[in-house]
């Protein structure tokens, strides 16, 4: 497991190298790009995260209204919307990323928000992360016997579903549209954390260190 754990380091490594130099590599020379490290830094990267997710779950709602797909296309675009959904207010403690949280989400006056958002991660907890009683997945087993020679067979008669109706497509939407605000306000907000932070607690010097990328001599930086 140390091995694994230092494996995904050091390949988590090589991807925040790759992005950092891609970043520089399209500075425009008129601005400064500063590395924002530490818990401010995953708050940033976990918000734009989520609201990627949630504009993904809107175009996978979209195509499943409007587009004729076969099996396997609509059951991977549902699943898509409930994996990444679930994904928003999974716990990450654990990595030290945020998640959404229902009280910050809904308000008294959301209670039709939140009945399509407990649909939704009850579809994920026994739907697709878990096998269980679940109104989308339910099965029947039974016992066929040939009534002439009594050979018998055990089947299985089941009624899942791959695709919501456009009704409830059009109720997941609305809920998306409303956590992507609700994630913006999030994000915003995180941002005039970190520049109160870094103008504040840094030196002039220390500030300069974050610099990666923009012109040489950081005019409005002085020691």
């Amino acid at each position: 497991m140390k091995d694994d754990n230092i494996f995904r380091t050091m390949n988590i490594t090589e991807a925040v190298k790759t992005i950092v130099e891609n970043i520089a590599a399209d500075n425009d020379g008129k601005h400064w790009d500063f590395i924002v490290s530490g818990y401010a830094g995953k708050q940033m990267v976990a918000y734009q995260s989520m609201r990627e997710d949630l504009s993904i779950c809107i175009d996978a709602a979209n195509k499943l209204q409007t587009a004729k797909l076969d099996g396997t296309i609509t059951t991977s675009l549902f699943y898509t919307i409930i994996i990444l959904y679930g994904k928003c207010f999974a716990d990450a403690t654990k990595a030290k990323y945020p998640k959404l949280e229902i009280k910050d989400c809904f308000k008294a006056t959301d209670s039709r928000l939140l009945d399509t958002h407990k649909i939704l991660i009850d579809a994920r907890n026994t739907l697709v992360a878990h096998r269980g009683d679940s109104v989308n997945d339910v099965g029947v087993a039974y016992l066929k016997i040939q009534t002439e020679n009594g050979s018998r067979q055990f089947r299985v008669r089941q009624r899942r579903q791959r695709k919501p109706n456009n009704q409830d497509l059009i109720k997941y939407i609305e809920l998306f549209k409303h956590l992507i605000n609700v994630v913006e306000i999030k994000f915003e907000k995180a941002g005039i954390k970190v520049w109160g932070h870094m103008t504040k607690d840094f030196t002039p010097k220390q500030f300069a260190q974050l610099r990666f990328a923009g012109p040489d001599k950081p005019t409005l930086i002085k020691d």
